[in-house]
């Protein structure tokens, strides 16, 4: 699915219009990036956790020369799904 069908399917459930749903599934990620980017998390009961998770810097090899490489420290998204969403899957 995506988003334009995302928003077709919440327009037809909850009785606005498709532009409407676009505006709040927008307004959704911004608010989601933007907490993101403050280092906050994002807990919605029923479905899951926003969070970033920090992947430590190591020394790496070149795979083309063989010279050691020190590969920085990164900061990326992650999404963990709640149980309820899990067993909701089985």
């Amino acid at each position: 699915m995506n988003k334009i069908q995302l928003a077709e399917e919440l327009s037809k459930k909850s009785g606005i219009t498709k532009k409407q749903a676009l505006d709040i599934i927008d307004a959704f990620t911004i608010t989601i990036k933007d907490s993101l980017k403050r280092g906050d998390k994002v807990v919605i009961s029923g479905l899951g956790t926003f969070m970033n998770l920090k992947r430590k810097g190591y020394m790496g090899k070149n795979a083309v020369t063989g010279e050691p490489l020190e590969v920085p420290e990164v900061i990326f998204p992650y999404f963990k799904a709640s149980n309820i969403l899990k067993e909701s899957l089985k």
